[in-house]
């Protein structure tokens, strides 16, 4: 047991501690250099970009998630899943599919700040939709029927259900925010000036590690700013719970408006632009496999690494750490989770590269600087199983004499072998899609899927992007069909 709380420890303040430090360590040796008139503009349009995405994302996940959670939908867990499409794939892949699907007499209205917001809201509303939708599903039936006895269902759901979800519809909101806010590629795709593009053109054109340190200061403020405020909420919070059968809560009938609303959201955010997509990718694949398949293979590389990290120590922290240390480790990864990847890729380069290990300018650095950046995720998918298992079969196993680490091989990891594969899938998965990190980190030769994607849509026709946006496409879907049956055994 000491080996593995050493280990524990070792991960999180390497992995989720240090490379913080030189952020704040640089606030002291404060320079004004890059402040200049494009950084207020794209810090300007940060800030409007990240406002109108989350706005909108809030009303339509907590549209959809009402209408789910709170309406008799046929094939509920099917719905919520097609509804959740659009956060299994990167932004920029919608952005490519838009600009492929409008006429160009709308190009102007899309490569602009409200095309920006339009892309980025189907991207991230599904954040808001899971976030208010486990909410629904933790408020107490029982309450919301004894309510009704005294008060119509309408009044029921002000008074007591949206009171009960608020906390997770302002947290999935603030992250949309920070999402957003940290987005470079359908910014810099659609050609609106924001933060993270000063952060990447003063690290990759101009080589200036100072200027792009600083110009990732605000956002460094803007993510503890956020952790301070939202800690107690994904800490505590942010838990789920099987609903009793006796009671069904608050239900309305819905209807033909609200399965409209789902499919209208459905096609309009995901259906179209991969449409789209596959219209012009599909004719360019022999290409795309030409110039992608080795990329491919080092998206599989990072993703699977940093996923298999995570889960294990994620796994370890959960079922194996005392309350205290959980604590800790939830504060450091939720800290790692809320940086803006650019702010967070700056940290870890400002500590590598001062140090004397082959780990600056290899895949180990991308491979951590995943890690860091997914832990907080998998961590409280892990906790939360942790707390809904029931603890006699290891009670029964202690009494008997076998010790914590058996007992956890034995009994423990069979009965939450579902949440280690939904954790695996979810840090492969935003591992992959991440661009913010990958852009900055990638060694030599060894540039991911979708930091090629990236640059070829500068220069190459659209056919080619788009084809290579499949392959991105088609690399998640495998991993998907390869794990999810596993995690239902």
């Amino acid at each position: 047991m000491r080996a593995v709380k050493f280990l524990l420890w070792f991960y999180a303040l390497v992995f989720l501690v240090f490379p913080v430090l030189p952020l704040f360590f640089e606030i002291y040796r404060f320079s004004p250099e890059v402040f200049d008139r494009s950084f207020f503009l794209a810090l300007r349009n940060s800030f409007l970009l990240s406002l109108a995405t989350a706005f909108f994302s809030a009303v339509l996940g907590l549209i959809l998630a009402l209408i789910v959670g709170k309406t008799r939908v046929p094939a509920r867990g099917l719905v919520s899943l097609l509804l959740s499409l659009p956060l299994f794939f990167p932004p920029y892949q919608f952005a490519l599919g838009w600009s492929g699907l409008l006429p160009s007499g709308f190009m102007a209205a899309l490569f602009s700040l409200p095309g920006t917001v339009f892309v980025l809201t189907g991207c991230f509303y599904p954040v808001v939709f899971w976030l208010v939708l486990i909410s629904l599903y933790s408020v107490s039936p029982e309450e919301e029927e004894v309510a009704l006895l005294f008060a119509p269902a309408a009044k029921v759901l002000k008074s007591i259900t949206l009171t009960r979800i608020l906390p997770s519809l302002i947290a999935g909101s603030l992250l949309v925010f920070l999402l957003s806010f940290a987005e470079p590629g359908v910014p810099a795709y659609f050609g609106v000036n924001v933060l993270p593009l000063q952060v990447l053109t003063q690290f990759s054109a101009f080589y200036n590690f100072r200027a792009a340190l600083m110009a990732s200061l605000p956002m460094v403020i803007l993510g503890v700013a956020v952790f301070w405020a939202q800690t107690g909420f994904w800490r505590e919070k942010m838990q789920w719970r099987e609903r009793s059968s006796l009671y069904t809560g608050l239900a309305f009938k819905g209807g033909l408006s609200s399965k409209f609303f789902m499919v209208t959201v459905f096609t309009l955010f995901f259906l179209l632009p991969s449409l789209s997509l596959l219209e012009n990718g599909i004719p360019a694949l022999q290409s795309a496999l030409r110039w992608g398949a080795r990329s491919m293979g080092f998206s599989l590389l990072y993703s699977s690494s940093a996923a298999l990290l995570v889960v294990g120590w994620a796994m370890t922290s959960a079922f194996l750490s005392g309350k205290k240390q959980k604590e800790i480790f939830s504060y450091f990864s939720l800290f790692a989770f809320l940086l803006p990847p650019t702010a967070l890729a700056v940290g870890f380069i400002a500590l590598w590269r001062s140090l004397p290990l082959p780990v600056y300018g290899t895949a180990l650095i991308l491979i951590f600087a995943l890690s860091a950046r997914y832990s907080f995720p998998a961590l409280k998918v892990m906790e939360n199983s942790a707390r809904n298992l029931d603890p006699s079969p290891m009670e029964a196993a202690y009494i008997s004499g076998a010790s914590p680490t058996r007992t956890f091989f034995k009994i423990t990891f069979p009965s939450v072998r579902k949440w280690i594969f939904v954790s695996f899938l979810l840090v492969f998965v935003f591992s992959v899609n991440e661009l913010g990190l990958s852009t900055m980190l990638y060694p030599p030769g060894g540039e991911p899927l979708i930091v090629r994607i990236y640059t070829l849509s500068v220069n190459s026709p659209l056919k080619v992007p788009s084809a290579l946006s499949l392959l991105n496409s088609f690399l998640i879907i495998i991993i998907l069909f390869v794990f999810l049956p596993g995690g239902e055994k």
